[in-house]
């Protein structure tokens, strides 16, 4: 794996252990809540838990579109680089002879 791609899937796996944690709170509290009263409407939890869920898509989008762009941008900067670098020699050679 390269240094970006290690550094992508370390965010990414950054992104799902905080969805991880957040989720296993949700559910830790509806345990209580349902401890207390079996009885109890925990469907707020769920929408909670949903919510967690849109949340780490629409990060984890975010976060692939980021590095899909970064990786654009430097190939264009090194095509220009490329090219300019062509020119440069091109012109020496006309220079020199």
């Amino acid at each position: 794996m390269s240094d970006r791609e290690i550094q992508q899937a370390q965010a990414l796996l950054q992104l799902r252990e905080e969805y991880n944690r957040a989720v296993q709170s949700i559910n830790s509290q509806r345990a209580a809540v349902l401890a207390v009263n079996p009885k109890a409407d925990v469907s707020g939890f769920d929408s909670e838990i949903a919510a967690q869920k849109l949340n780490l898509d629409t990060q984890t989008a975010q976060q692939k579109d980021y590095y899909a762009n970064l990786l654009e941008l430097e190939g264009d900067w090194r095509l220009g680089a490329e090219r300019g670098m062509k020119q440069f020699m091109d012109s020496a050679a006309n220079v020199a002879g």
